[in-house]
């Protein structure tokens, strides 16, 4: 798997979790996209 694929994992996955278009996330500064994801997986982690 090449980094562009684990981005647009993260995309999905962060899309899914928020019923945001996966664009939005493509579209974010790649810190910002991983900042998402950190408090999305710590919300996750939370709720079980």
């Amino acid at each position: 798997m090449s980094g562009a694929d684990d981005i647009k994992d993260v995309a999905a996955t962060l899309s899914m979790m928020t019923n945001t278009p996966i664009p939005y996330y493509l579209g974010l500064p790649l810190a910002e996209m991983v900042d998402w994801a950190e408090r999305v997986a710590k919300l996750r982690k939370r709720r079980g």
